[in-house]
């Protein structure tokens, strides 16, 4: 398990918004790549992985998977993406759900 320091400061009027916490929709991951890990891996092409959602976990609903990311990117996110495991490569889509939070550091 990793944990992290979190730091609260006053809010000034230099503070920037640096990152932004973000749900992304993955689909077109097919049932027997469908893993925790695999979710994991996609994220980390955006940046940090916060969370894999539970029913992403659970394989609970299978429509999409969502993950939360921190990233620094502004852009609104709708790629595809090559997942490339083992031999195989998959075509998936990554659309961003709605904009979370932001992290503010001092300039």
């Amino acid at each position: 398990m990793v944990f992290s320091m979190v730091f609260l400061k006053a809010w000034k009027l230099d503070m920037m918004f640096n990152e932004r916490l973000v749900w992304l929709n993955i689909t077109g991951v097919l049932l027997h790549i469908w893993s925790v890990a695999n979710f994991e891996r996609i994220g980390e092409r955006f940046d940090l992985v916060i969370s894999v959602d539970s029913n992403t976990a659970n394989k609970k609903l299978m429509d999409k998977g969502r993950i939360l990311v921190s990233m620094k990117w502004k852009e609104t996110i709708l790629k595809n993406l090559l997942l490339e495991l083992k031999s195989d490569t998959f075509l998936i889509t990554v659309r961003e759900e709605s904009r979370v939070g932001f992290s503010f550091h001092s300039l």
